[in-house]
């Protein structure tokens, strides 16, 4: 949610300097990453969560992507290119973590033998 607040702000500048498109596309991509995490958390299995935190990590590597894009066509300032990026490689830790964790998880528990009725 951070990292959306802090896109958010970004995209504001990337509007008053026309890149209206851009803005747009990387407002969609950041809502993304949390919406998916918070879909696949819903969901019924480690599995299922473990798909969503996957796409949630594509989400944010198109986050970067954009910011990059933003940043070569100079319609950031490079601090604010730099600050972001830092934030995106923090959340791509915790999210890639997260998604091992789930997995094996996943993993562990199809591998249990069930209980007999």
């Amino acid at each position: 949610m951070d990292l959306a607040v802090a896109v958010y702000t970004v995209s504001e500048q990337l509007r008053r300097q026309g890149q209206r498109n851009l803005a747009s596309q990387l407002e969609r991509a950041v809502v993304s990453i949390p919406a998916n995490i918070a879909e696949g958390k819903g969901r019924e299995s480690q599995k299922e969560f473990a798909h969503f935190l996957s796409i949630a990590l594509g989400s944010l590597r198109e986050v970067d992507t954009l910011v990059a894009l933003a940043d070569r066509l100079r319609q950031l300032k490079r601090e604010t290119s730099i600050a972001v990026a830092q934030q995106v490689d923090e959340l791509a830790k915790v999210l890639f973590g997260l998604r091992v964790t789930v997995s094996e998880a996943s993993k562990r528990r199809q591998l249990q033998p069930r209980a007999e009725s």
